[in-house]
């Protein structure tokens, strides 16, 4: 039996390793024993205190490029698990009998090691950073996210739903003023800008000595700005001039 850790490209939520080993104890302990149980572990490794292994995973394989290779490793993949199962790999991918002892390794062993050392700060640095930063911006402009901001994470993948062919254009050409067409067409989502706006303009004012603007300024002009800069320098950034 196979288990796919991350939800991937796909918008379910991705299994926790707590669910993973509750799903492998009622499959392939109680139904089936005896059944073999592998993890796609990918974009899962460090994200949580625990691996699938430790709670039922009969072998657990991923891809170097992403968590485990902390972003250096240029190629790879690793597999780990039960000592048999492991041999029965090897014996598959070199030759019966040698295994795991002959093979090339391309002389990038030094970016696997140095990139296993970083692959822990790597890892939170995406998820804390990356991920629940990115949720929280687009949460903002009225975007449905997933996972949401404030919700647990067990991957470090952040899907964005931005709803229309337009809007995925706009955004992969890196035009913010196009998308922000399609975002003001959802009230939530200008709403959000404009509550932010106020904030931020009622802050400097009182740090300037004097009252909160009584009139709230108009919308930015591109919001969509909070992706690649702070939110004070969006929500004041304003139609023909700047903070």
């Amino acid at each position: 039996m196979t288990i796919q850790r991350s939800k991937g490209y796909a918008t379910r939520p991705s299994f926790s390793v707590e669910e993973i080993g509750q799903l492998i104890a009622f499959c392939c302990k109680s139904c089936k024993p005896g059944i073999i149980c592998m993890v796609d572990n990918c974009y899962g490794e460090f994200v949580e205190t625990q691996e699938p292994t430790n709670v039922g995973a009969d072998i657990v394989v991923g891809s170097l490029i992403k968590n485990l290779g902390g972003g250096l490793a240029p190629t790879g993949g690793y597999i780990c698990g039960r000592q048999d199962l492991i041999d029965r790999c090897a014996y598959r991918l070199s030759a019966p009998g040698l295994g795991k002892e002959v093979g090339a390794n391309l002389g990038l062993l030094t970016s696997f090691y140095q990139g296993l050392f970083l692959a822990p700060t790597v890892v939170a640095s995406a998820v804390k950073r990356g991920a629940i930063f990115t949720a929280g911006c687009y949460e903002a402009l009225g975007f449905r996210v997933i996972p949401g901001s404030r919700e647990v994470r067990r991957d470090i993948i952040q899907a964005v739903e931005l709803g229309s062919r337009e809007a995925m254009c706009a955004f992969c050409k890196g035009h913010p003023g196009q998308l922000h067409r399609w975002i003001a067409m959802s009230p939530r989502s200008l709403g959000h800008a404009r509550l932010r706006q106020r904030r931020y303009h009622g802050r400097r004012s009182l740090r300037a000595g004097g009252p909160p603007s009584s009139s709230p300024p108009t919308a930015p002009s591109v919001p969509l700005r909070c992706v690649f800069s702070g939110w004070p320098d969006v929500v004041s950034r304003q139609a023909g001039g700047s903070s």
